[in-house]
């Protein structure tokens, strides 16, 4: 069953190149909030300036000659871009263990890899509506296998989602 039609066929390389900047989107998010939290306000608007200069200049290049292929990837660029400019300050400010960082990004990446497989697998044979929830459950049972998570996170969120009673 196809979801859209091909008028729409356009969109896809578009929308692939804007799904990949999202890693960098969520990932820059955490860094421009360490910044703020340690005082570091102005480097982060110094940070966000720099990238809407490139963004500018790179949409007045890129959208005559790829239309939204060309926006899209501004897109990337800029957050690619915005999360190198961050990271540059994070070792100045805290002491990151890298390793551990990596050990992480590899087990998610790993579990992402197999939940990628199986649904690209399964695209043709299962309806959308069915991949989408076994894909979830692919990647976070994978993931609970290779210990990404604990049970002690999963408490730790059952308890920040469940409401406690104050009296």
């Amino acid at each position: 069953m196809m979801v859209f039609k091909s008028e729409y066929f356009d969109s896809i390389l578009p929308l692939q190149i804007i799904i990949a900047s999202l890693v960098f989107i969520f990932a820059s998010y955490p860094v421009g909030s360490l910044l703020n939290a340690c005082d570091k306000q102005k480097i982060n608007s110094a940070n966000m300036a720099a990238v809407l200069a490139a963004s500018i200049i790179m949409n007045l290049i890129l959208i005559p000659k790829l239309q939204a292929v060309g926006a899209s990837i501004t897109v990337l660029g800029t957050s690619i871009l915005l999360f190198i400019l961050g990271l540059i300050w994070v070792p100045k400010i805290i002491n990151c263990r890298y390793g551990a960082i990596l050990k992480v990004a590899f087990k998610s990446l790993a579990a992402a890899a197999l939940m990628s497989f199986v649904l690209f697998y399964y695209q043709h044979i299962l309806n959308i509506f069915i991949l989408i929830p076994l894909g979830g459950f692919i990647y976070f049972a994978f993931l609970y296998i290779i210990k990404g998570y604990t049970n002690a996170d999963v408490i730790s969120i059952k308890n920040s989602l469940v409401r406690k009673n104050i009296q």
